[in-house]
């Protein structure tokens, strides 16, 4: 499984501990949350972009992650509603952890939480393939095809990034 995709699963279970206290008045678990809402949502669309073979600047913008994500493939329909609310989402990255009083209604973490988490599943079913051992043609295929941010990478973790898309694009190469 790639690093994003093993951390933004890692992201949903600290979501699942933590979303049932989200009225608890003794500590701010929303901005936990919320910040683990963004982060998974962000890791799932990067996952997707280097599947794709797109290079992303560093950022933690996802409406400047789905407008590189729709530029290169078509957005579901969960896809599109996070889209539409990218902006908040966005912003629960900086505010969850340094806004005093940050507080977001809990039906609309609920709420968004279950579309993130659809969309990863999404994601997962689609993109995620086994990672298995490989050849040494689908390494050099790898070096020659992955985004320069990811090739200084061993070999393990350039095939556990990049077997996705050997696999998808590979024969049309």
């Amino acid at each position: 499984m790639s690093v994003l995709l093993l951390n933004a699963k890692t992201k949903i279970k600290a979501v699942e501990l933590t979303i049932d206290y989200l009225e608890d008045t003794q500590f701010n678990f929303s901005s936990e949350v919320c910040f683990n809402i963004q982060q998974i949502l962000e890791f799932t669309i990067k996952y997707v972009l280097e599947v794709k073979c797109v290079e992303y600047r560093r950022s933690h913008d996802i409406e400047y992650l789905f407008d590189l994500l729709s530029s290169v493939c078509e957005l579901s329909d969960v896809a599109i509603q996070l889209r539409n609310v990218a902006d908040k989402i966005t912003k629960w990255e900086t505010s969850s952890r340094y806004d005093e009083g940050f507080i977001v209604e809990p039906y609309t973490i609920r709420e968004t939480y279950n579309l993130v988490k659809m969309f990863y599943q999404e994601v997962s079913s689609k993109y995620a393939t086994p990672t298995i051992k490989y050849t040494e043609q689908q390494i050099q295929w790898c070096r020659i095809n992955a985004p320069d941010s990811i090739k200084h990478l061993s070999d393990d973790e350039l095939w556990d990034i990049m077997s996705d898309s050997y696999y998808r694009f590979a024969n049309d190469v």
